[in-house]
């Protein structure tokens, strides 16, 4: 049964897109023009279409005919070049993507791509958070709002519309085919440079790109309607994090420990950096407020019990990634 795939070029698309072919499944892939396609195969079954979440013509003609939707398709970014775009963008795609689903008519079921930026955070490391949590947080950044907002839009039009939606709330996604690099992989890829002399109070669930494409097809195969399924792995914090990173890298590890306050600086030195240079900061001081001393732990348990969801142990996916990043270099 066909599938179409919308921000097929991006990290999660692309991994999504290559284990659908490998499952024998006919893809349709929905880009923009001006997207990489480095990373989407030359295959039989593969059908790339261009459009846009902003363009509704391209997304029913997209959508037509397909009976499964996989909406990955969002702004993953930490920059605040140009503010309010990254909310606009979740919020017009996830409207547009579903309003071409109920014009087209067929679909079967959407699963609807969210992250765990839209369960929150905690401030107990010993609790991690489930399905049942939204974040709370009172001055979210953008990709947060973005998130948290757009989840919930999706699932309120799907009722509108009538439409069978899971959304799966990924973590920390690292792993294969990510040509930017995304900001989770950005963390691998700066330790690796020695761009990280120190390291913050916090932690979160890292999880292989792989086990969450393919809990992307598990949602589509066994989620139930309206629910939504943490894609998470094992959870971290973020000294031990670069410890493990280190022993498979053969690279030092930060040994400072930055408080609260210095890193606060530090953020904000970054950004203004990157306001000359017109380049993504290191650090935001709203990220830095938002998650030093917090933790984004989360427990994959529903997942596992309804999906038969089961990532991979945490050293195996920070191994596959750093021998990506090793035989794909990024300029």
């Amino acid at each position: 049964m066909p599938a179409l795939v919308t921000g097929a070029s991006g990290h999660i698309g692309s991994n999504l897109v290559k284990q659908l072919l490998d499952q024998g499944e006919k893809v349709r892939a929905l880009i923009r023009k001006s997207s990489n396609t480095a990373c989407l195969p030359d295959h039989k079954n593969l059908e790339i279409v261009y459009g846009d979440v902003y363009d509704r013509p391209s997304l029913v003609a997209a959508v037509t005919g397909m009976p499964f939707v996989y909406h990955t398709a969002a702004v993953y970014s930490l920059s605040r070049k140009n503010p309010g775009q990254i909310l606009e963008t979740a919020m017009q795609g996830t409207r547009n993507i579903l309003e071409a689903v109920k014009v087209a008519g067929g679909v079967k079921r959407v699963v609807y791509t969210s992250s765990v930026a839209a369960v929150g955070m905690t401030d107990d490391p010993t609790r991690p958070l489930d399905e049942s949590n939204w974040t709370a947080d009172s001055d979210p950044d953008e990709y947060t709002r973005a998130k948290l907002e757009s989840e919930k839009l999706a699932h309120s039009l799907a009722r509108e519309f009538g439409i069978d939606l899971v959304a799966v709330n990924p973590a920390l996604v690292l792993g294969a085919l990510d040509l930017k690099p995304t900001p989770s992989n950005k963390v691998v890829l700066d330790f690796l440079q020695g761009k990280v002399p120190a390291y913050l109070e916090t932690g979160f669930s890292a999880v292989s790109v792989e086990d969450v494409a393919s809990g992307h097809i598990l949602a589509m195969q066994k989620g139930r309607s309206g629910e939504r399924y943490i894609l998470s792995g094992e959870n971290v914090k973020l000294v031990d994090f670069f410890e493990i990173l280190g022993k498979i890298s053969g690279k030092k590890p930060p040994g400072i420990k930055l408080p609260r306050p210095l890193a606060i600086g530090m953020a904000a030195m970054f950004e203004f950096a990157a306001g000359i240079t017109k380049s993504e900061p290191l650090a935001t001081v709203q990220a830095m407020k938002s998650i030093t001393n917090r933790y984004g732990f989360y427990s994959f348990a529903r997942a596992g019990k309804e999906l038969s969801y089961k990532p991979r142990p945490l050293d195996q996916t920070l191994r596959s990634t750093v021998e990506w990043f090793e035989k794909n270099p990024l300029t």
